[in-house]
């Protein structure tokens, strides 16, 4: 599937009226960020004119000097918010980097036109029993199947006094506990005695995806309590 080309997002700014940032992602994964405005504007040169913006570094600064220049606030959980949907691991890190939450998640079709899943390295995944660790692998688009609420099954084989078992791993994001392996272990992700996903920037794309979890569902309590408003929720499908 050919990744996203020439793709754009828009963010209203709440300073000025009617001035929004709109950003594009080339096919080469470079973004270009531009302001616009109904109201006449100075020109000013672009911090990243000459440059190529690939990083979520790069991005920062290019918001941050538009925000110093022009007078026009933005909300940040907006932009990355907005940003998921041309790349979310540049969206997750920048969330990461700048303390806001970690954006949803896109289900496979979508992250898959981001980025090459090919190209990301398998979710690793071990637990104890008899004394010994035991791991498995699974693609990182099971993982974000799994995410968005598909139970994931793996198996491995271990010995115990000379004879070979075999070990029948359950993984739910949806699920207490998360992982189940009749008769060896059980718990969540997290307590898991190695969880590792693809490192993108010194940041555990992995660990992202559950923060991203965490905060929808920590969204979704406080607004029970009518002291949040929800707006980006990820379709996490029971099953």
């Amino acid at each position: 599937m050919k990744n996203i080309e020439n793709s754009t997002v828009i963010i209203c700014g709440n300073k000025r009226y009617g001035t929004s940032l709109t950003f594009r992602r080339t096919p080469q994964k470079v973004f270009k960020v531009n302001i616009v405005s109904i109201e006449p504007l100075e020109t000013v040169q672009h911090l990243n004119q000459n440059s190529q913006i690939k990083t979520p570094d790069d991005l920062w600064r290019e918001i941050q000097f538009y925000e110093s220049n022009y007078d026009c606030g933005f909300h940040h959980q907006d932009i990355v918010n907005e940003l998921a949907k041309l790349d979310w691991i540049i969206a997750a890190i920048l969330a990461k980097k700048i303390g806001v939450e970690v954006p949803p998640v896109p289900d496979v079709k979508l992250f898959t036109k981001q980025n090459s899943l090919r190209a990301i390295k398998c979710v690793e995944i071990a637990a104890p029993w008899n004394y010994e660790w035991h791991h498995i692998k699974i693609s990182f688009e099971k993982w974000i199947r799994l995410i968005h609420g598909e139970v994931q099954c793996k198996s491995n084989r271990f010995g115990v006094d000379g004879k070979i078992h075999t070990a029948h791993w359950t993984l739910d994001i949806n699920s207490d506990p998360q992982i189940y392996i009749p008769t060896c272990w059980e718990g969540s992700f997290t307590c898991a005695s190695k969880f590792k996903g693809p490192i993108v920037d010194s940041y555990d794309l992995a660990l992202l995806t559950l923060d991203s979890v965490e905060a929808s569902q920590l969204s979704i309590e406080n607004s029970k309590n009518e002291t949040l408003t929800v707006t980006f929720i990820p379709k996490l499908r029971v099953n």
